[in-house]
């Protein structure tokens, strides 16, 4: 089996993650396709314990996934992989907690999934450099569309490069 990843949500809570993305994973999980993600941590703005996020996940799906989608027994085992971490993207401290929580997992891989608005992209992608969370198991992903013309697509490609 290919190497464990953590998903880093930029946006976490935000209505991207809210409605596509976590009751994506969780039938990802419901169906077995996800052995190789070890935990998925939202990122946000505001402040909240990872147990507030899991009751707001929890609800978030039950409204969210198709209707016969729910299963509580997989509830069980995809909420012990959700974790939440404080981020504002300017604030450096923040991305040390995040550090933290990275390195108390067991999985090599990252996967940093940028559900923000796409001029946070390179400030995001500095503080995680600057932070020294990126490793050669990194990759990032960034939500389109990148930009609103080919010029702001190439600045930030660049700023992210």
């Amino acid at each position: 089996m290919s190497q464990m990843v953590d998903l880093v949500i930029f946006g976490g809570t935000g209505d991207l993650s809210t409605r596509k993305l976590l009751p994506a994973l969780f039938q990802l999980h419901r169906h077995g396709l996800a052995e190789r993600l070890h935990r998925i941590i939202a990122t946000g703005r505001g402040q909240m314990s990872t147990d507030e996020f899991r009751e707001e996940a929890e609800n978030n799906l039950h409204e969210f996934l198709p209707e016969g989608g729910w299963d509580d027994q997989v509830w069980h085992t995809f909420r012990d992989r959700l974790f939440y971490s404080k981020i504002d993207a300017a604030q450096q401290q923040d991305y040390q907690g995040l550090a933290g929580l990275l390195d108390e997992g067991e999985a090599p891989g990252r996967l940093y999934y940028l559900a923000t608005l796409p001029s946070l992209y390179g400030q995001i992608c500095h503080q995680l450099h600057n932070t020294g969370i990126v490793n050669e198991h990194s990759s990032v992903v960034l939500e389109k569309p990148l930009g609103h013309d080919l010029e702001s697509c190439h600045e930030i490609n660049e700023q992210v490069a």
